[in-house]
């Protein structure tokens, strides 16, 4: 099941490019880079140790029904959520919102693999949005430059949330 290391650290990837967005284009893509690099190590290291990180066994057709309704989940409720805040001027809420869908999406997945981990994923991943809404700044100027300190802390703290979860769950395989 190494499709996961894959998917893990495409998503780990993903949310430092969008937790990265405020600081510029060089950094963005500086610190992006560092995350491909740091998933694709993470991966190397599961398949060449031969652990796996998805699922111990084959899901059975209910786990998957689970798997698929926690995926459609996110994959309505984060356009949803995107729109809704955009309508209502409340751009800077994305990053935690969708944080919050998808550590909400992981309490599903505790079902569908039958492990208790993702309840520590999920949890984590919705602690880090609802303090990246009530308690980091959204905007900030350093010199010249407008930052985003609530995406930097919910963006980089999801990854950093993938990847613990990725090699938890290799070394206790």
């Amino acid at each position: 099941m190494f499709v996961f290391a894959i998917v893990i650290g495409f998503f780990a990837t993903l949310w430092v490019y969008l937790g990265t967005a405020s600081l510029g284009s060089i950094w963005n893509l500086a610190l992006t880079v560092c995350a491909l690099i740091t998933s694709v190590i993470i991966g190397g290291i599961l398949i060449r140790t031969g652990k796996p990180c998805g699922p111990s066994r084959e899901p059975s057709s209910r786990d998957k029904g689970i798997y698929w309704g926690a995926v459609a989940f996110e994959g309505v409720g984060i356009p949803v959520s995107i729109s809704l805040l955009r309508q209502n001027g409340l751009d800077d809420y994305i990053l935690p919102a969708m944080a919050l869908i998808v550590g909400i999406h992981f309490f599903a997945l505790i079902a569908a693999f039958h492990t208790r981990l993702y309840l520590w994923t999920g949890g984590v991943m919705c602690v880090l949005a609802l303090l990246g809404i009530f308690l980091v700044p959204g905007r900030l100027t350093l010199g010249s430059h407008l930052i985003d300190p609530r995406a930097l802390f919910v963006g980089i703290g999801c990854a950093v949330t993938l990847w613990v979860t990725q090699l938890y769950r290799a070394r206790r395989a």
